[in-house]
């Protein structure tokens, strides 16, 4: 049973599309098909078994990844991570916090879970609009969460603007 041995934690809105694009374009990197598998935070019943069969046989690729941005959200997710791949390396991208916060309610307008007619200062507001726009980039909350089960060496924060200004760069 091969396990991923990186996983993508970033923030959504913040490229981690792009990202997962980038990371599975090299031949020595398996990056599973789905984008968002979000088995540590939702479907984590389903077991290593399930979650395994979405990284095939890749036993000769050097790094195997997956990226959900449900990840850093959840506060489950870094014990139930450390216990099944201690190992692994985690990959954080993180955008401007006021510009992921508009460009999430614009994406939540665009679906349909946010009313169009509530300006962004207005949802902002609100107790569901804070958590859902401006609390999710409190980023350094959620880093320590992970920050308790994995030494700092295994987590690599990529800032979006520097991803954009330099997308070959390491």
């Amino acid at each position: 049973m091969r396990l991923p041995n990186l996983i993508g934690c970033g923030a959504g809105k913040s490229g981690t599309t792009s990202l997962y694009q980038y990371l599975n374009q090299p031949p020595d990197i398996f990056m599973a098909k789905a984008k968002e598998i979000h088995f540590f935070s939702r479907y984590y019943d389903k077991g290593d078994i399930w979650y395994a069969k979405n990284f095939g046989a890749v036993n000769d690729i050097k790094v195997v990844g997956e990226f959900s941005t449900s990840y850093m959200l959840d506060p489950n997710v870094p014990q139930r991570m450390a216990k099944l791949i201690p190992e692994a390396k985690l990959l954080f991208i993180f955008r401007n916090p006021i510009e992921r916060a508009y460009s999430n309610y614009w994406f939540s307008v665009s679906i349909g879970t946010q009313d169009e007619d509530m300006l962004f200062s207005e949802a902002i507001r609100s107790a569901e609009g804070h958590e859902k726009y401006v609390a999710h980039g409190f980023y350094y909350l959620h880093i320590q969460k992970f920050l308790q089960f994995y030494n700092r060496e295994k987590i690599h924060i990529i800032i979006t603007e520097d991803l954009k200004a330099e997308p070959l760069q390491p």
